[in-house]
């Protein structure tokens, strides 16, 4: 499996040509246990990723409140 995501290609960002991040990643459970994530240009770290960005938030108007049956 990790064979095939090799052959998926790589990425090579215009800032940085001389680096090559792999277009699949497939992690392990023991490295997302350990704190390891995808590889990612620098700069891009989980929280600015494009692939986590916060949603943005839609606040209820002041009136009545929906509940559900």
């Amino acid at each position: 499996m990790k064979q095939e995501a090799l052959a998926a290609g790589f990425y090579v960002p215009e800032h940085f040509p001389d680096r090559e991040f792999p277009f699949v990643q497939i992690p392990t459970i023991e490295e997302l246990l350990d704190g390891d994530g995808p590889t990612l240009p620098r700069g891009l770290g989980k929280t600015e990723a494009p692939t986590f960005r916060r949603a943005t938030r839609h606040r209820r108007s002041a009136g009545r409140s929906q509940r559900m049956s």
